[in-house]
């Protein structure tokens, strides 16, 4: 079967388009929808460690629900609870807004731009650029080692650097993970401090600091 020059140039129209919107770079509002009603839930374990005191866990709930549109920015209630039979109690109660160009969360009255738009691998910007803390590099990343379960659970999830950092002394980790059309679905924040004295120095016994770990449960 023959096909005329009209219809080459139709399939290669059509190729033309699925290929540009497999390539193309994916909205904010896919990887963070702003949507009053939309609610996201948090396993969280939370870890603390001091040289004075014994180290302590805890596991507890997270809850981020966003609420009405008030002068562009939505309100971010955030509540917490001790189990999964526990009720709901409210936290703190945030903002986020999103621009053509990037996603801020307002967090304890500090705006931290969390993406930027197009989102591509690689792109890094200041994460302080709209508040007055010192500049700190956020950079887009798929080259992260993927949690547990992430990989599997969200296949399409993209990284983001917020920090890291390790050294003999010290260890800075903060990083999450969006996934389309569900937004954050995991995060982590560690800051640990080792021990520096000579017969441990470079061991990785930790004398104090923290880590907490967010995973997606809903």
């Amino acid at each position: 079967m023959k096909i005329g020059s009209i219809g080459i140039l139709a399939l290669a129209l059509a190729f033309w388009a699925c290929e540009e919107e497999q390539s193309s770079p994916q909205s904010l509002e896919v990887y963070y929808p702003l949507e009053t009603g939309q609610k996201a839930e948090f396993e969280v374990q939370s870890w603390k460690y001091s040289v004075s005191e014994p180290e302590t866990f805890r596991t507890y709930f997270l809850k981020e629900e966003i609420g009405e549109e008030v002068e562009g920015a939505f309100k971010l209630i955030r509540s917490t609870r001790a189990s999964t039979e526990a009720a709901w109690r409210v936290d703190s109660i945030w903002t986020v807004y999103s621009e053509p160009d990037k996603l801020v969360r307002v967090e304890n009255n500090v705006p931290i731009v969390k993406l930027v738009f197009p989102l591509l691998e690689g792109k890094s910007w200041d994460g302080n650029g709209l508040n007055s803390r010192d500049e700190e590099d956020f950079e887009l990343s798929s080259s992260l080692d993927y949690p547990q379960n992430i990989q599997r659970d969200f296949p399409k999830a993209i990284g983001v650097v917020e920090r890291l950092d390790s050294n003999l002394i010290t260890m800075n980790r903060k990083l999450e993970w969006y996934a389309p059309y569900r937004g954050l679905v995991f995060k982590e924040n560690t800051h640990l401090e080792y021990c520096q004295d000579e017969n441990c120095l470079g061991s990785g016994q930790i004398v104090s600091g923290y880590r907490t770990i967010y995973r997606r449960i809903d």
